[in-house]
């Protein structure tokens, strides 16, 4: 049960005060904020909604609460959710041969970019993804001659680091090979050595050089004009201070604003 953990206490002891300071400095808090924090306290509570369920055979009942349903940090419907798409990914979706996961990480300032703009998140995943297919194909190419290779992945965008500080960046499951195409045969499947350390560096490095030509085309270098390439801080001023604060593990607001997160063992 939520009421039961530390983040719901946080979360239900400081919720109004967050408001109040937000209204204070005239800063709105965006609706979708209050509404996924507001609906928090209310997930798995039998106060707040419920179903009867009976067993048809021994007429046993039980009451299931009402979730959430939240997509951005309640644990309950975060793990139900993760636990529903793995079992439908391993069952229907990822074919049964090695895969390998790749993470790309960002630098703090694009990660801050990327928390609210959906559209150059998903530009700079598909420069990743692909750049580790060009890294199969030719390492395929060279290992099995000239042939039309296809590849496969899966990304899950994670949005928080270890200290559920601002950190978007990806993990991706791709195969750890190619499915060959051959004339009028069935796809199979070639399996590849796992990438050497150089292979590795050069796919960073091609991922850095599309990345940095993309921010180029969208006008998002230190030389664009400011306002044009971060306009958050004027639609949505509060979102662009708690952004800014949580990408580089600082607090954001109270009395300690600016000041960085303690950890346990920081003491």
């Amino acid at each position: 049960m939520p009421e039961d953990t530390v983040l719901y206490g946080v979360v239900s002891d400081q919720l109004n005060a967050f408001f109040s300071d937000a209204e204070s400095t005239g800063r709105e808090v965006p609706a979708f904020v209050a509404r996924e924090l507001t609906r928090y306290l209310e997930c798995g509570i039998l106060a707040h909604g419920f179903v009867r369920v009976r067993c048809a055979g021994c007429q046993y009942e039980r009451l299931v609460a009402f979730s959430c349903k939240g997509r951005g940090f309640c644990p309950s419907c975060g793990g139900r959710r993760m636990a529903d798409t793995a079992a439908f990914l391993v069952d229907r979706v990822i074919p049964h041969v090695p895969v390998r996961q790749w993470v790309l990480s960002l630098p703090i300032a694009l990660r801050y970019k990327l928390a609210y703009d959906s559209k150059l998140a998903a530009a700079v995943l598909q420069v990743f993804v692909r750049s580790v297919f060009a890294s199969l194909r030719r390492r395929a190419r060279r290992k099995y001659g000239a042939r039309r290779y296809d590849c496969g992945a899966i990304t899950f965008v994670q949005r928080f680091g270890d200290a559920l500080n601002l950190n978007l960046h990806f993990h991706s499951i791709m195969l750890d090979g190619v499915y060959e195409q051959w004339q009028e045969e069935s796809p199979r499947f070639r399996r590849l050595p796992p990438p050497t350390d150089a292979e590795v560096e050069h796919t960073t490095r091609r991922v850095v050089r599309r990345l940095r030509a993309l921010l180029i085309r969208r006008g998002l270098t230190p030389d664009d004009d400011a306002a044009t390439a971060d306009p958050l801080p004027e639609e949505q001023p509060l979102l662009a201070t708690l952004y800014a604060a949580s990408v580089r593990s600082r607090i954001a607001m109270g009395e300690r604003a600016g000041l960085g997160v303690l950890r346990i063992g920081q003491l």
